[in-house]
């Protein structure tokens, strides 16, 4: 049985639980910056690049999500809400981009074949995209209305080397495009590269923006 069958079969026994925020989770542990930067070598401050975790700090990254499995979750999600060049940037490590990617989702996946195999229950690991901190439909320069910080190739490209490495060797069982307030800057961009894996759920998850323009009756 395939992963999609497999995670349509389930679903249609049960309601899948998934996980909760991990930032938060993460705020818990009152990091500090050491933690994050760990022995890694980066120019920039570190705290707070969540995703970096995985390389420095992996046990933060095992406890959070063997902590939702013990609540019951069916499906947790990767610590990649930023593991994409354009948010790495902001930390200079855009050329840690594929080892984040990789080091968070071999690191779920490990624990949820571990739990699947207590019970025989299937666990499902998803895997997340964030919005970035780019924008395609509006300009950051109040004077230049036009403007755009990136073209949309430029993020399909970014987006399709996250996609590239989540689904590699330790793939994802479900894609999340989690685009959270700012889905309707990438509601474009986004799908294009995660149709390159058909067999895999996507699961687009929606956090609802009181600054969205709503749909005109």
């Amino acid at each position: 049985m395939s992963v999609r069958e497999t995670f349509l079969a389930e679903a249609a026994t049960r309601i899948l639980l998934t996980d909760g925020a991990w930032g938060t989770q993460i705020q818990n542990y009152k990091l500090q910056e050491s933690d994050y930067a760990g022995d890694l070598g980066l120019s920039h401050d570190q705290k707070g690049n969540n995703d970096i975790l995985a390389l420095t700090r992996p046990d933060v990254v095992d406890a959070i999500a063997r902590a939702y499995f013990e609540a019951g979750s069916d499906i947790i999600s990767t610590n990649t809400f930023s593991s994409t060049t354009i948010s790495q940037a902001d930390y200079g490590a855009e050329h840690l981009v594929k080892e984040l990617n990789l080091a968070n989702a071999s690191a779920n996946r490990k624990i949820a074949d571990e739990y699947a195999a207590k019970d025989g229950r299937p666990r499902f690991v998803a895997g997340a995209l964030g919005p970035t901190n780019k924008t395609l439909s509006l300009s950051p320069d109040v004077n230049d209305p036009g403007y755009r910080e990136i073209t949309f190739d430029y993020l399909k490209d970014v987006y399709r080397e996250q996609v590239d490495a989540l689904v590699r060797k330790h793939q994802p069982r479900v894609l999340v495009a989690d685009l959270a307030h700012h889905l309707r800057r990438h509601r474009l961009a986004l799908p294009v590269p995660l149709r390159r894996q058909p067999a895999q759920p996507v699961a687009p998850a929606r956090v609802p923006d009181r600054h969205a323009q709503q749909p005109q009756q």
